[in-house]
């Protein structure tokens, strides 16, 4: 035998209910609409102390029909919601995966070498300030940064040669957004020592920025 659903059931119990009492009204309401009202030219019978009479119930009439089949719609119905509300508390609770945050590495700490001015600022905040502000906005903003030296810390996306002179090496600091970091041809052999996806750790003077590329000159790994 099919077992019943009493989480369906609860979810139709409330709806039935409210179709059963409006019928139920309705009926009620019904005789009083269809039963014409008494001719005031009627005439009245005179009470002449006679004991009062009953007046007799039409044929078929029963008023205790409506309230019954209300109550019982009314049973049926916290009924159905009690089973229902025991189904859900049966239940085990959902388990909640947590959801482990992205650490990004540190900043990498820029070694501070005679003549070296090191930039108060970070790749993220160089970033955002590109997504919260128009390109010239941005950058007279950051145009007191370039020249200083930035440290970088990420994964390695890609190591190009764009000329023979220098070597391009990319890092991902964020999702969709590179630093470009251009290094000395002395660097070669370093550079080619990593693989896509690779932590690196770099620090270079920055040449330019924008919203999704960040640009720095004379890199070395820190």
């Amino acid at each position: 035998m099919r077992r019943l659903n009493w989480t369906k059931a609860n979810e139709i119990a409330g709806p039935t209910t409210c179709v059963l009492t409006a019928i139920i009204l309705l009926l009620m309401v019904w005789p009083l609409i269809i039963t014409p009202a008494p001719h005031s030219n009627s005439p009245v019978p005179a009470n002449n102390g006679s004991p009062k009479v009953e007046v007799e119930r039409k044929a078929g009439e029963t008023p205790w029909i409506m309230p019954s089949i209300l109550a019982l719609a009314l049973i049926i119905a916290g009924f159905l919601h009690f089973k229902a509300a025991q189904v859900a508390a049966s239940r085990p609770p959902i388990k909640r995966v947590p959801v482990t945050p992205v650490i990004l590495p540190p900043q990498p700490i820029v070694p501070a070498l005679p003549g070296r001015v090191l930039a108060t600022i970070t790749t993220g905040e160089l970033f955002k300030t590109y997504e919260t502000h128009t390109k010239m906005q941005a950058d007279a903003m950051v145009n007191q940064y370039i020249g200083a030296w930035l440290g970088v810390a990420g994964n390695l996306w890609d190591v190009q040669t764009p000329t023979k002179e220098e070597m391009l090496v990319s890092i991902m600091t964020e999702p969709i957004k590179l630093v470009f970091c251009h290094f000395a041809k002395e660097h070669e052999q370093q550079c080619l020592m990593f693989h896509k996806g690779d932590e690196v750790r770099v620090a270079g003077k920055i040449t330019s920025a924008g919203a999704l590329g960040i640009h720095l000159s004379d890199c070395e790994f820190v």
